[in-house]
């Protein structure tokens, strides 16, 4: 990939998308094109056929067998006899091949209108920023409108938006040189970029800058799905998605978007999303916002804060779906016509914990998105305001999180019956990031452990091992479920008891898979 020398920085605003996967929302669906997510034992034969019935051609193919496909035109007869008008006639008969397993609208995706403020923005890149480790180069990659040519004119004591080396595409153009249009994007390079080098000018952070949306701030989801994969092609080890779309999430349900995060999650790469800046409960189905609602181990979705510590009005939320809270108000960056912009949203907030998550990465030996989130998530410093807002009930603490990285240890055991604290369940699942096996001790046996504050999230594979003579027996109490698990991740119980003592009707919520030997779940 050509390599540009640019000048660029970012303002963080969501995106949002229309939800337009109901038949009859024609306005933002593509006329053409379409996605088919082919079944594992395809044969190229059949493929061939299929597209010829459908009078289409291929795109683009992706090894993880999502296709593009375009309809050469309208109306046609197929092979069969039958005749076709639209889009949606062709996807419902795609569904209906025998070698493809799902088919979907290349649906287009809209930049919501800015919250543009005045100035006395309480953010300070130095609040957030530590001196990178270099011990490990990260790449990061911004999913966005592009980046502005002239993003080092926006620079000044403070804010460091001298982005001038970095990698990239436009998908709008088609070319080598994504040059932002519109804005959006440009402030959100600038936001991660004053952060990551605000102690280093020379970090070891590599930027990759894909251009997927055009000057009115609009993208078709093909494009940000096969930026996706280009990014990981050029080694992105963090994409920077702050964009959303609202739609009802289910775990059956087919998402384009959602094969390639898991895809993304095979390579090792960490994505960080907008909760959303519609100011709803995203754990509701109805309100979801993708990606944000997807339970991917890899993904880090981020809520917006105020100066205060509070959740800003417009942020999304979500016990369940939304992971942290970061500065998402009034937040500094880059304008694209030169100067500073001050703009509230999740977007700003994501960007903020994609330059954590860099930094971060930095001290690692090697890059691993999940132990990268984990160790994320368990530095938080809690905020009782939070608690019921974001699943770790607070912001993160970077230096903390960089302390984690010394708990190496491949087990860790319970020596007591606590909530929090060394020696609790709780803390060897959120601070010890690096063990696939707690041991319970005889200390424990038969003793109840409660889960108090909120559930406890497992999103790796795990082994909850009692090990005493009676059963060890963890007690959900409040009003929350007792485990939740990612979709990538296998946990595995043995010699516990599990009851459900509190408010909530459901004692675990099982995205992946649950082995039992000698447990039970009451």
């Amino acid at each position: 990939m050509k390599r540009i020398l640019t000048i660029g920085s970012t303002i963080v605003v969501l995106l949002i998308m229309t939800n337009t996967r109901v038949i009859g929302q024609t306005q933002d669906t593509s006329a053409f094109e379409f996605f088919v997510y082919l079944g594992d034992n395809f044969m190229e034969d059949s493929i061939e056929m299929y597209l010829d019935d459908l009078n289409a051609s291929k795109v683009w193919q992706l090894p993880n067998k999502l296709c593009l496909w375009k309809v050469n035109g309208f109306p046609f007869t197929s092979n069969s006899g039958q005749t076709y008008f639209d889009i949606h006639a062709v996807i419902q008969s795609s569904k209906r091949k025998t070698q493809i397993k799902e088919a979907d609208y290349n649906i287009a995706w809209t930049v919501s209108p800015e919250t543009v403020n005045a100035n006395a923005s309480c953010f300070d890149p130095m609040d957030y920023a530590v001196t990178d480790d270099n011990n490990t180069k990260i790449t990061i990659s911004i999913l966005d409108t592009g980046i502005s040519p002239s993003i080092s004119s926006s620079s000044m004591p403070g804010y460091n938006y001298d982005l001038t080396n970095y990698t990239g595409y436009d998908y709008v153009n088609d070319d080598n040189i994504p040059e932002d249009e519109h804005g959006h994007g440009t402030h959100v390079a600038g936001i991660i970029h004053s952060i990551t080098h605000a102690l280093n000018t020379n970090a070891d952070i590599d930027f990759d800058i894909r251009k997927t949306h055009n000057a009115e701030g609009k993208a078709y989801a093909a494009d940000v799905i096969k930026a996706m994969h280009d990014a990981m092609d050029a080694n992105a080890d963090i994409i920077n998605m702050s964009f959303g779309a609202k739609d009802t999430f289910e775990m059956g349900k087919f998402f384009p978007l959602r094969v390639a995060l898991n895809t993304a999650y095979q390579r090792g790469v960490l994505v960080v999303a907008a909760a959303g800046n519609e100011g709803d409960n995203i754990d509701i189905a109805a309100q979801s916002t993708i990606p944000a609602s997807f339970p991917e181990d890899n993904l880090i979705t981020v809520a917006a804060l105020n100066c205060a510590d509070s959740l800003t009005f417009f942020s999304n939320y979500g016990k369940d779906q939304s992971d942290v809270a970061s500065m998402g108000w009034k937040v500094a960056g880059p304008d694209l016509m030169g100067g500073i912009k001050y703009v509230s949203g999740t977007s700003q907030a994501t960007a903020i914990v994609t330059a954590q998550a860099a930094l971060l990465g930095t001290y690692m030996d090697a890059f691993d998105p999940v132990t990268a989130k984990c160790l994320l998530q368990g530095s938080v410093t809690s905020l009782p305001q939070l608690d019921t807002m974001v699943a770790t009930g607070g912001k993160i603490n970077l230096s903390f999180a960089i302390t984690l990285l010394a708990n190496t240890s491949n087990n860790y055991v319970v020596t007591n019956t606590l909530e929090t604290g060394p020696g609790s369940l709780r803390y060897g699942l959120e601070k010890h990031c690096f063990i696939d096996q707690i041991n319970f001790a005889a200390s424990t046996s038969g003793q109840v452990i409660p889960i108090a504050a909120r559930d406890l999230k497992i999103f790796k594979n795990i082994s909850l091992n009692g090990l005493g003579v009676s059963q060890t027996i963890l007690s959900v109490q409040g009003d929350h479920r007792g485990i939740t698990t990612g979709s990538n991740s296998v946990l595995t119980l043995k010699n516990l008891s599990i009851t459900n003592n509190g408010t909530s009707g459901q004692t675990i919520l099982n995205r992946g898979k649950i082995e039992i030997e000698n447990a039970k779940i009451k």
